[in-house]
């Protein structure tokens, strides 16, 4: 008769995958909510006042930089899905989201590139990964159920 200790439950098996989409699927939605839900406050930060330089036009463009940057992100996303699998395409698209958060962190006027071409730079980034995300995410997660 098989004892209690020795006995695994279904999920004792499949943990770390779920654990994974787990992590994964929190952190997507964490780095898209955020950057969205950063918007208004970016957009105060960037009127044409407040940023040497910059018209209305470009501070326009800098703030609908994540938007753009995640349509060509899902489109990118369902690519790089296809050739190289889902769970690469995630861990391509992470490090990208990083880079794109620390560029809009510290964004400043340094060796004559304008803040607003860095952050458009930024924010295009970050929208990209959250792209990538949208469109992997559920799929590997559908995938990974068990």
């Amino acid at each position: 008769m098989e004892s209690l200790r020795t006995r695994r439950s279904p999920l004792g098996k499949n943990l770390r995958a779920v654990l994974v989409a787990l992590a994964l699927t929190l952190s997507n939605s964490l780095h898209m909510g955020y950057a969205l839900g950063m918007g208004p406050a970016v957009g105060a930060q960037m009127l044409p006042s407040t940023l040497p330089g910059a018209t209305r036009a470009a501070s326009t463009l800098a703030l609908t930089c994540v938007y753009l940057g995640a349509a060509a992100g899902s489109l990118l996303g369902g690519v790089l899905a296809q050739k190289y699998g889902r769970r690469a395409a995630l861990l391509v698209s992470y490090p990208i989201g990083g880079v794109g958060w620390a560029g809009w962190s510290i964004a400043r006027e340094v060796g004559g590139v304008p803040v607003l071409a860095q952050l458009i730079v930024a924010r295009s980034l970050v929208g990209i990964c959250g792209g990538i995300g949208s469109a992997v995410v559920p799929v590997y997660l559908a995938e990974v159920s068990p």
